[in-house]
């Protein structure tokens, strides 16, 4: 992936690209595809002089596939309209096209049910549009590049970022539960919800996000996440591994510290002298190295006993130096 500075929009924008330059072929699957787009990305509207819907989106591939599909279904080409616009990132560029009852082009499409009658503008897409398998999955792809979302974790660790994301925003209620339905009918249950006036239909774990990219043919976007996965997989792991071993060292430390006290308190009481000499040597090493570990300590010793052994002894040396403070009060 060439834009690694924005992973998530550069996935979202990769796995759409690839979705848009797809070839699509027959006739089923361009009326499946052409119907979830023109849901997705139109608006309709309906005035004292006509009605019809404006199908607008930034890719101007998706645009001009769109009208290549409405042509060979109407022997008409609708006309392309380019916007400029500025928003927060600058000057940006919007595409669109018109399917009016006046021009009789709109008539044709609902005939076929890729468009809504116009008493009907909230109705679903009907069940033949995705009679077929194939149709299923052109109908996905169109409902994506028309108004889906695609989202991963981000690296910045002050990032607001919740996690993975794949998401269908639908205007309709009715809209959003055909397309959780056709989702369902795979084996993979969405979440629903709704927010304002969108409908959306999601996934947020990526193995459901992952299947649906394969699903959808975007074999390319499916590899990066899986990337993306791995990586954070590969990150989170090293961060267990460096938490687990700053912990065993501050335990290691916190110990030794705790030896080195009570060695000095049985030393300076006089103890220390009276004691076996095993004690007295394990004692005199680790005073003697402080940041040694009980396997490098028991190197050190005479029969080079195990960390079992060294750490008993540690122990017993702790307990006489409580055992000494207690007896003075």
């Amino acid at each position: 992936m060439s834009e690694k500075a924005e992973p998530t929009k550069s996935l979202a924008r990769l796995v759409k690209k690839e979705i848009i330059t797809q070839k699509i072929s027959s006739d089923c699957c361009r009326r499946a595809f052409l119907a979830a787009v023109s849901r997705g990305a139109g608006s309709f509207y309906i005035n004292s002089d006509d009605y019809g819907v404006t199908v607008s989106a930034a890719d101007h591939e998706l645009i001009q596939k769109c009208v290549s599909f409405v042509r060979h279904f109407t022997s008409t080409e609708p006309v392309v309209k380019l916007h400029t616009y500025t928003n927060k990132l600058g000057p940006d560029e919007l595409y669109e096209f018109d399917l009016k009852h006046s021009d009789g082009v709109l008539d044709k499409l609902v005939s076929l049910g890729i468009l809504p009658r116009a008493s009907e503008l909230d109705a679903p897409s009907p069940q033949f549009i995705i009679e077929k398998n194939c149709c299923k999955i052109a109908y996905l792809m169109g409902a994506f590049v028309a108004s889906g979302t695609l989202s991963v974790p981000k690296d910045d660790e002050h990032s607001r970022s919740s996690g993975y994301y794949m998401g269908f925003n639908c205007s309709s209620e009715s809209g959003a539960k055909f397309l959780s339905e056709l989702i369902g009918g795979f084996g993979t249950e969405p979440k629903f919800r709704k927010r304002g006036e969108v409908y959306s239909v999601y996934f947020k774990d990526a193995e459901s996000i992952s299947d649906m990219l394969t699903r959808m043919h975007a074999v390319t976007g499916m590899l990066e996440l899986q990337n993306i996965i791995l990586m954070r997989q590969l990150k989170n792991n090293s961060n267990r591994y460096s938490n687990c071993e700053a912990a065993n060292i501050s335990k290691t430390v916190n110990a030794a510290l705790k030896q080195i006290e009570a060695i000095e308190k049985l030393k300076s009481a006089g103890v220390l002298e009276t004691l076996d000499d095993t004690l007295k040597k394990t004692a005199c090493l680790r005073l003697d190295n402080p940041d040694a570990t009980l396997k490098e300590l028991g190197e050190l010793l005479p029969g080079h006993p195990n960390r079992g052994a060294v750490n008993h002894r540690l122990s017993r040396l702790v307990a006489l130096a409580e055992e000494l403070k207690d007896k003075n009060g």
